[in-house]
């Protein structure tokens, strides 16, 4: 694990700290986001966690997220920032871009585990390694020597088990395993929190999943559908409420590669990956400036429909397939 030779100090020394996650937050950077803000004010500090988007209703379960504002048009008065699992500075917008003038003038810790991380910050804590940034986390506390309790802990199982995909990557390493053993040991109840991660759907998802997946695709070994706004809001639900698709069509057997495009009401395309290890989605995820992880990344489209979104990068993914890697 890299650890630069000021990161712990920033985190010792500083007394009012924002805490930012990415942008499309998941359960990893949730978990971390919340497991450091409640360490913060356990050890008497001011800590502002923030998100770029809202917090989906299924990531609420994790202590304290409910209330995490979203989108911040500006930053509280604070002497450091935290960007937990944001491989770069771009990926915290529109924080980033709404709050850049202050950002620039404190220290800006970058904690992450993406291989893609453009190495941004004033100071890194930063493990490629590591199957979550939650396990990254869990040992930069221990370091610091502060107390884990089992709020603390609950938070960073969460993004443990959520990265992991409950420990089925290639990224779960024994290391993986004996840090969620340790947090369990904390009391954080793994069950509890297996339940949350994966029992996010609610009945009313069910007819846009029958959509979406009647109308999925299958050529040269990969898999995929699309999702648009406006057939989600005609069921009264919103398009970030709809998560967990790509999962589900990863899980299909003789696919090496699976993606999911979400149209959203400005046009935008977001779209995300995942892989058998077949392809480094990382390398398909940054020709639109995206990232993630080689076996799960994801990436926005701008001012492309969402037909010709679909067909360039369906056809990105093919040419991968077409010279495939090594299995991670």
């Amino acid at each position: 694990m890299l650890v630069t030779p000021g990161a712990l100090g920033l985190l010792r020394d500083a007394r009012r700290v924002a805490v930012i996650c990415h942008a499309s937050p998941d359960s990893d950077c949730i978990g971390g986001m919340m497991a450091v803000t409640h360490a913060l004010r356990a050890d008497g500090r001011t800590a502002y966690p923030l998100s770029p988007d809202p917090i989906p209703d299924y990531l609420q379960h994790v202590p304290g997220s409910p209330d995490v504002p979203s989108a911040a048009a500006e930053l509280p008065e604070v002497d450091l920032v935290v960007a937990v699992e944001a491989a770069s500075l771009e990926r915290m917008n529109p924080i980033w871009s709404n709050a850049r003038a202050q950002m620039e003038r404190v220290p800006i810790l970058n904690v992450d585990h993406h291989a893609s991380n453009t190495g941004y910050g004033t100071e890194r804590i930063f493990d490629p390694k590591a199957g979550a940034v939650c396990e990254v986390l869990y040992r930069v506390l221990r370091q610091l020597e502060w107390p884990i309790d089992e709020t603390v802990a609950y938070c960073l199982l969460t993004g443990v088990v959520g990265d992991t995909r409950s420990f089925r990557t290639s990224s779960t390493t024994p290391d993986t395993l004996r840090v969620a053993s340790e947090l369990i040991a904390l009391g954080a109840p793994l069950n509890k929190v297996s339940d949350n991660v994966n029992k996010h759907r609610i009945a009313a998802e069910l007819p846009i999943w029958g959509e979406a997946l009647s109308r999925a695709r299958s050529e040269d070994g990969v898999l995929w559908t699309s999702i648009t706004d406006e057939e989600v809001r005609r069921r009264g639900l919103t398009i970030e409420q709809i998560d967990g698709i790509v999962e589900f069509l990863s899980d299909t057997r003789g696919i090496a590669a699976s993606v999911v495009f979400k149209q959203y009401a400005d046009g935008r395309v977001r779209l995300s990956m995942r892989s058998d290890g077949s392809v480094d989605l990382t390398k398909i995820a940054r020709r639109w400036n995206g990232g993630g992880h080689p076996q799960a990344s994801g990436a926005t489209l701008e001012g492309i429909p969402l037909a010709e979104a679909e067909k360039v990068v369906i056809q990105a993914v093919k040419e991968a397939l077409r010279s495939p890697e090594p299995r991670a």
